[in-house]
């Protein structure tokens, strides 16, 4: 019997089609060339309100209600013009529609039905508490169930679970709301963020979303302080997720896009070290790029602040507001952003890793925030002294 480690290693790091190598932006890229950078982003991550109805306790705006107020937002017309501007100049080819809660933009059906007038790739994600029939419907008359998904936030699989993290009366709601979307056609992508209070509801998701007809699950791990009584234990993680895994491997028609386990994850034991170790990995040369962009995207917030990505979201990293300026005059300082430092192997604490082609060394935006520079390494590395500004 395999323990639950290896079963978790090799599905991530073994299978032919492994969870990293999916997906729209892991198959375009293969096909740019290696230091190629887009003069205009084709993927936007448009937040369209910033009020939520939920307060999850795992939320990282939850210290701070202030967050959760539309006061600040750009106006319902406003956005609706940026999403025109968005796919008439900068002609952008998929589309992330976010808050928030979406579904409190009262203009969210215009916004969308731009992106659908236009054929573009467009993930919604929601807590689908808001997607009764009615709503459902206009879905339904509105987008491409071929080029749409949703992808739904739930924390439990059972009411309880879901509600501690959630709140009261939301669970129901979310069921009703992802039943909505599949009765309309859409493809339904649940998200679950794992924390100490859920966890043990892993091995669960594969019979769960088989119940409500969802095809394709991803995992999130809660990266809060270590401290946080939310932070969830990593045997527990690897335990459940192998449980979850063994379900999953005899369904050719489920798709596991992100297992929430990480290189650094099996270096936290011997067995994973040992496992790891057996790999052949190619050593990157000195002069490689460990940045992980090629300029190719966006986010824009309902507040008008424009970011590189979601990670990146400090007053620092922020490159402009487009309630200050236009969005190309924001663009065009994208190349001061520390974010866009050139991001070599040789100058990295990490380089003498032989882990390095695994893990690229981590989250920018995360090794900027903590260290003040994009050198240092995006995880909490101690091992083996690899993250040295860490450790």
């Amino acid at each position: 019997m395999k323990s639950y480690i290896k079963t978790c290693f090799d599905f991530i790091f073994l299978r032919k089609k492994d969870v990293v190598s999916t997906g729209f932006e892991a198959k375009f890229k293969q096909f740019i060339p290696e230091g190629y950078e887009f003069s205009l982003p084709y993927q936007l991550f448009f937040k369209i309100t910033s009020a939520c109805n939920l307060r999850c306790k795992h939320c990282y705006y939850s210290a701070d209600e202030n967050a959760y107020s539309p006061a600040d937002d750009l106006s319902t017309q406003e956005l609706i013009n940026l999403a025109q501007y968005f796919v008439d100049e900068i002609n952008i080819t998929n589309v992330t529609v976010t808050g928030g809660e979406p579904f409190l933009q009262k203009g969210i059906y215009d916004i969308l039905e731009i992106f659908a007038q236009n054929n573009l790739y467009i993930n919604i994600i929601t807590n689908a508490t808001l997607i009764d029939t009615a709503a459902a419907q206009t879905l339904a008359g509105l987008l491409n169930p071929k080029i749409t998904v949703f992808s739904v936030s739930l924390d439990g699989v059972t009411k309880e679970t879901h509600e501690k993290i959630r709140g009261n009366n939301s669970y129901d709601r979310a069921i009703n709301g992802i039943k909505n979307l599949v009765n309309a056609g859409y493809n339904v992508m649940l998200n679950f963020t794992v924390t100490s209070q859920n966890v043990h509801e892993l091995q669960l998701l594969f019979d769960f979303c088989k119940q409500y007809g969802i095809n394709t699950l991803g995992l999130n791990r809660l990266e809060a302080d270590k401290n946080s009584p939310l932070q969830p234990d990593l045997n527990e993680v690897f335990k459940n997720t192998a449980l979850l895994i063994e379900k999953i491997n005899n369904d050719s028609g489920f798709t596991l896009k992100n297992t929430s386990l990480k290189t650094i994850d099996f270096l936290q034991n011997t067995e994973g070290i040992q496992l790891l170790s057996s790999l052949k990995l190619e050593a990157l040369v000195p002069d490689s790029s460990l940045r992980c962009h090629s300029h190719q995207r966006v986010e824009v917030c309902a507040d008008g602040k424009v970011y590189l990505c979601s990670a990146a979201e400090t007053e620092e990293l922020c490159l402009g507001n487009l309630k200050d300026s236009d969005f190309e005059t924001i663009w065009s300082n994208r190349h001061s952003n520390p974010l866009f430092k050139e991001r070599k192997l040789e100058n990295s604490v990490c380089k003498n890793c032989r882990y390095i082609p695994l893990c690229k060394a981590g989250c920018m935006a995360r090794a900027y925030k903590k260290h003040g520079t994009t050198d240092c390494c995006g995880y909490d590395c101690t091992i083996l002294n690899c993250g040295g500004c860490n450790g």
